[in-house]
């Protein structure tokens, strides 16, 4: 099973995969494009080769999912155009979409000057902001099993999702 997290910079992308890694243990591989991107360009903030980080993010996990692994993919997916690429890429297997509600972008902001690493600057935090494209109902209804999750929410968004996977794997 392959499930997408998608949402603006800072929405709690990366809190909500580490939950699911914690959870599910060896049997999971979390993949981020920021730690793909950092590895591969010496920066989180690079990026100049998104062709060749995003084909080695397939490459792994087709590899994972071939060995029957849980794949968790932290990425914006910020447009609904690259999140449908990844129907396609991974057709034959189940796919989970966690999307995150558009939250204010002084909100953002805010989070963005608190972080200690991993800062961005604020024209690239705007430019994400700006072109993140939440899902509609229709493009929701194409996974497998999807959520939308908010602050308030994500731990029984969480929870949902977890007794889904559970529930399947039996």
């Amino acid at each position: 099973m392959l499930i997408l997290i998608s949402g603006a910079p800072l929405s709690g992308k990366s809190t909500i995969c580490r939950k699911l890694r914690k959870y599910f243990g060896d049997s999971s591989r979390l993949l981020s494009t920021d730690e793909f991107r950092k590895n591969m360009t010496g920066s989180y903030s690079d990026y100049s080769k998104e062709y060749d980080i995003w084909a080695e993010i397939v490459k792994v996990a087709t590899k994972n999912l071939e060995k029957q692994k849980i794949v968790i993919l932290d990425a914006t997916l910020r447009q609904k155009d690259l999140r449908l690429k990844h129907i396609e890429y991974y057709k034959k297997y189940p796919i989970c979409l966690i999307s995150f509600e558009k939250l204010p972008i002084d909100v953002l902001l805010e989070r963005n000057r608190q972080r200690t690493w991993k800062q961005l600057d604020e024209a690239t935090l705007m430019k994400f902001w700006d072109s993140y494209e939440v899902p509609d109902e229709a493009e929701l209804q194409l996974y497998d099993y999807s959520i939308v999750v908010n602050n308030g929410n994500s731990d029984g968004k969480l929870a949902e999702l977890i007794t889904y996977i559970e529930e399947g794997r039996k």
